[in-house]
């Protein structure tokens, strides 16, 4: 699946490490896999343990969405889109009615999950997944 493969990179205002831009693949059983830039697909076997096989890790986010701004509505809905597919968790939301837009702001709290290879005790098969 390498040919559908999109590179993403995450907002500047999460630490440096999920700065990367990674690699994210459609999924591996339904959840989407990422890699950072430069690394190799690993090769999973079946009998892997279960420590050397891909983990699910989410990208926390929180803001407040002003749905009177079309920018804000359509992320807004972008994200309870993505939550839908099972691509992100919302673990917080707070709506509340603001009489001086006449409509509604948002606080969200959402994950966006990923699989990704363990950094440390996974298996490699031979290639050099993380350095």
């Amino acid at each position: 699946m390498a040919d559908e493969e999109s590179t993403a990179t995450l907002q500047n205002d999460t630490p440096a490490e999920k700065r990367l831009p990674f690699k994210v693949y459609p999924g591996i059983g339904g959840m989407r896999f990422r890699l950072q830039a430069g690394q190799q697909f690993p090769q999973l076997k079946e009998d892997d343990p279960e420590y050397a096989q891909p983990q699910p890790v989410a990208d926390a986010y929180a803001r407040v969405f002003d749905l009177s701004n079309d920018d804000d509505l359509k992320e807004y809905v972008s994200i309870w889109d993505r939550a839908a597919k099972g691509e992100v968790i919302i673990s917080a939301e707070e709506r509340h009615w603001s009489e001086k837009t006449d409509n509604f702001k948002v606080f969200l709290r959402w994950g966006d999950v990923y699989l990704e290879m363990p950094k440390n005790g996974g298996f490699n098969h031979g290639q050099q997944v993380f350095r």
